[in-house]
């Protein structure tokens, strides 16, 4: 046992499974480590590129990929990284098996948002193929993930012989839209496995069912977290996240903060709900609700670092008022030429799939330039 406990826990406990059944290193890292074709899970836990990056979490300074966590610490002094350190006095330098398991069930999703892509929506893809902009290679990755799910289900359940408590967090996709989540949910509490099981589930927070409102019954689970995926108010929300209704969020975002233990609403910032931040913020603190922000890195067209557009049109004053002045600051710090154009070209393809921005909010349309 090392009493030391080396710059980030994430790659000694915890375990990040993709939407088509792979592996990466972590959530919040940007480039991204990811399995070699065909490993399983056990191979990609003993692999030499986890070890790698856990020799790495032994310095004092942040690696490359760590930048995002960097950042935040920066700004909020809190990241990924510090919430996994809380978790644990001491760490083994190596666990047989992960306790915690990040697993994103396919990508089966009602919603097509913009800072999201065909690997992670269904919605997506379609929108993509019926515009003829889906990539040739695309292969569905829920057909994937299905034909991996045994061997991954028989290694998390292995994870409870190891630890009296197992951390299960469920993406998607959107996982209430997928029936193997709500399977796999109801094979724990049959099990009695899910009273030590911390569950968090992240989600698009649009749908709520009877079927819901029973699994997520606190009383059956060690403890329950659901973050909600949030990143403006009212009609931009409903662009930004397309396809959702924010009147039926709230709602649901209320029954979730009235009925499990923990609810969080996480905002991920790109350029395209920067001016919307300061309301996200007030409707969090109105309704008592924990908040975290976290940078988005790809597309990279999207992200506020690398901006090169005109910001004159950002009023500025919501942010002075609520102590936001660093986000203000990262606007452009590294700027790139050409991304306002690649955004802006991006958007316009799906104007025969989407309605269009103005309809939603006129005076984004008007920074972004599009119609």
């Amino acid at each position: 046992m090392n009493s030391r406990k080396p710059l980030c826990t994430v790659p000694f406990t915890k375990l990040f499974v993709l939407t088509d059944g792979t592996y990466r290193d972590c959530c919040a890292s940007f480039p991204e480590t990811l399995s070699r074709p065909g490993e399983s899970v056990v191979d990609w836990w003993n692999s030499d590129q986890l070890a790698g990056i856990r020799k790495s979490m032994w310095s004092t300074e942040f690696p490359l990929a760590c930048q995002n966590c960097e950042a935040q610490e920066h700004i909020h002094n809190s990241s990924f990284r510090l919430s996994a350190s809380k978790e644990i006095d001491t760490l083994a330098e190596h666990y047989k098996t992960p306790d915690t398991w990040h697993i994103m069930f396919g990508n089966k999703c009602n919603l097509a948002c913009w800072i999201c892509d065909e690997k992670s929506s269904s919605l997506i893809a379609h929108h993509k193929q019926r515009i003829d902009i889906l990539p040739v290679n695309f292969v569905n990755p829920n057909d994937e993930f299905t034909r991996k799910w045994p061997d991954l289900k028989a290694n998390i359940l292995d994870s409870y012989n190891h630890h009296d408590t197992v951390r299960i967090c469920i993406l998607g996709g959107e996982p209430i839209y997928n029936k193997d989540v709500i399977e796999f949910l109801e094979y724990l509490i049959a099990q009695g496995l899910s009273n030590r099981t911390i569950l968090e589930f992240t989600t698009n927070g649009t749908i709520l069912g009877k079927t819901l409102l029973k699994l997520f019954d606190r009383s059956q689970w060690k403890y329950i977290c659901i973050f909600v995926s949030v990143d403006a108010i009212g009609p931009v929300a409903e662009w930004i996240r397309y396809g959702s209704n924010w009147s039926a969020i709230a709602d649901n975002i209320m029954h979730y903060r009235d009925t499990v233990n923990y609810v969080e609403i996480q905002t991920t910032l790109s350029i395209l709900n920067l001016m919307a931040l300061p309301d996200v913020i007030d409707f969090c603190k109105a309704h008592d609700l924990a908040q975290t922000i976290s940078m988005l890195s790809d597309p990279e067209f999207m992200d506020i670092r690398k901006w090169d557009g005109n910001i004159s049109a950002i009023n500025q004053q919501p942010f002075v008022d609520r102590n936001l002045h660093s986000y203000i600051d990262l606007i452009g710090s590294n700027k790139q030429p050409g991304m306002s154009d690649r955004l802006t070209a991006y958007i316009q393809q799906f104007s025969l799939v989407r309605r269009p921005l103005v309809d939603f909010d006129p005076a984004l349309a008007s920074f972004l330039g599009v119609q």
